[in-house]
């Protein structure tokens, strides 16, 4: 009867670890907040453990240190703090080193490793730690604590890396997000800001301009001298809103470029009417090439002293051409 009571506890407790892990799947695939999913993952674990609390160590930019990023316990003082070291040899850094899961017994005859500032200050004596590792390679470790001398099961080690692999494919998606965005706004190469992230940056500040009532692109009286052709409008008499100013600004530094480079010009409303009647000549000017609507007349250079032809007016012949009837 004992044996039955026993194996119906077991089946009822993996039932509540398996709708615990989806639930908590659900919600990863609906929430990209990492923070609350680390905490979501360290207050399942617990649910789902016979331990004390259960915490989410993220690896730091370094590289080498562990952060405490989430506890069940609800000690937040220790919340950011470096709780163990790759350097240092404890069953965390043992993990990130083979990216498997361990397990403590019991920390006092633990010859394995060192207990950690973490495990003495909270006087944990026995653990399970699992790695939290995704396509972007090593994120964490996820970890269940008690206070008690404690063997940790294999399924609870299996329960505790479905959470901490689901942890991980959210933390995948939110790096993935984070790629897009960066790319969207930085040159991939150079790492430089481009022109979406330059047309953003702008538009707030033409917000505040119009918020402040005040004119733009001045530089506190500092005088800036740049090797440049600019083309300059100003706000909001060219146009109140990004992309009109910078398509009035090229057409400016375009005529800057045109009149000989390294200068400015202002933009002026009678420039979008050159460019239309440029346009236009181009346009006309391919049709008739096209309609063989040129005709070529030579100037001959004669001689007053023996009327002989000594040559032709080329460069004169060349405008005339340009210039006559299409």
């Amino acid at each position: 009867m004992a044996a039955l009571t026993n194996r119906a506890e077991a089946i009822e407790h993996h039932a509540l670890q398996q709708s615990l892990i989806a639930a908590f799947g659900q919600k990863a695939l609906a929430n990209v907040d990492l923070d609350e999913l680390s905490n979501q993952a360290a207050a399942i674990a617990t649910a789902g453990l016979s331990v004390e609390f259960c915490n989410v160590l993220q690896l730091a930019l370094d590289g080498r240190s562990l952060l405490l990023k989430a506890s069940s316990c609800g000690q937040v003082e220790w919340i950011g703090r470096c709780v163990a070291d790759r350097q240092t040899r404890t069953q965390s850094s043992h993990v990130l080193a083979t990216g498997l899961p361990i397990t403590v017994d019991d920390f006092g005859g633990e010859t394995r490793f060192s207990a950690s500032e973490f495990v003495l200050a909270h006087g944990i004596r026995s653990c399970a730690e699992v790695p939290i590792t995704g396509s972007g390679g090593a994120y964490g470790v996820l970890g269940a604590y008690s206070r008690q001398p404690h063997h940790v099961s294999r399924d609870a080690v299996n329960y505790l890396q479905s959470i901490a692999n689901t942890l991980a494919t959210a933390m995948d998606r939110k790096e993935v997000e984070q790629r897009r965005t960066y790319l969207a706004q930085f040159d991939s190469l150079t790492g430089l800001a481009n022109r979406t992230l330059f047309v953003d940056r702008f538009t707030q500040t033409l917000v505040q301009a119009q918020r402040n009532a005040s004119l733009l692109f001045a530089l506190d009286s500092q005088q800036v001298y740049v090797s440049a052709s600019v083309g300059i409008t100003i706000y909001p008499g060219d146009g109140t809103d990004a992309d009109t100013l910078l398509r009035n600004a090229d057409m400016a530094m375009y005529r800057a470029k045109e009149q000989g480079r390294d200068a400015y010009r202002i933009y002026l409303p009678s420039m979008n009417e050159q460019a239309v009647q440029r346009l236009q000549l181009q346009s006309e000017l391919r049709g008739a090439l096209e309609r063989r609507e040129f005709v070529l007349h030579y100037q001959p250079k004669v001689s007053l002293v023996t009327g002989e032809i000594s040559g032709s007016a080329r460069s004169t012949t060349k405008n005339k051409a340009a210039r006559g009837p299409l």
